[in-house]
């Protein structure tokens, strides 16, 4: 399979870092992150890390203060995935884990979203973290700058290609964050 990459350098408007891939489907996404705690605890509801195996590389690389990262699936795909926060109570795609997040297997298609979420005991706080699914043949994605002093944001992109041998043209419409991974991604037929 080929890869084709896309670079995106981002005018002041917005500022993106690192490299990511996308998200598919035709809904839009859940958002992640949280600050805080509104019970007054002044430490933030993070996890200390975050691990899914059985597809590509999850992008950007891990860290506690990014709440969405991409990953590259198939139609239909088994993952393990392993998470850990102290002081927290976890939950995979909405079902509540025992203690630490240990290499659960989740059956994924290509179009969902994985979600993990914390919450403290006695606390209405609650943080997401997302791993959103690309379809295998979306092209990869650089961010080669990020201009300092941009608000965050997200952009529209449209990536269109020419599928090599087959005369196939493939094109979507992605709404990338502030690391490039696409919040929304959907693939259209050119011309549409």
């Amino acid at each position: 399979m080929i890869r084709r990459t896309a670079w995106f350098l981002v005018p002041a408007f917005l500022a993106l870092s690192s490299l990511a891939a996308g998200n598919s489907g035709t809904s839009g996404r859940t958002s992640g992150g949280g600050c805080g705690s509104s019970s007054g605890d002044p430490v933030p509801l993070r996890l200390s890390s975050l691990r899914v195996d059985g597809a590509g590389e999850m992008t950007p690389a891990f860290s506690p203060q990014v709440f969405h990262y991409a990953l590259r699936c198939g139609e239909s795909q088994t993952l393990s995935v392993s998470a850990e926060a102290d002081g927290a109570t976890l939950l995979l795609n909405g079902q509540e884990i025992e203690g630490a997040l240990a290499g659960a297997r989740v059956l994924m298609a290509g179009d969902e979203d994985l979600a993990v979420e914390l919450s403290r005991p006695g606390a209405d706080e609650r943080t997401a973290y997302v791993v959103h699914c690309v379809p295998p043949e979306f092209p990869d994605i650089e961010i080669v700058r990020r201009e300092p002093g941009t608000a965050p944001g997200l952009l529209l992109v449209t990536p269109y290609y020419s599928s090599s041998g087959a005369g196939e043209h493939v094109s979507y419409l992605a709404m990338l964050d502030d690391n490039g991974v696409p919040r929304f991604l959907r693939r259209v037929s050119p011309g549409a």
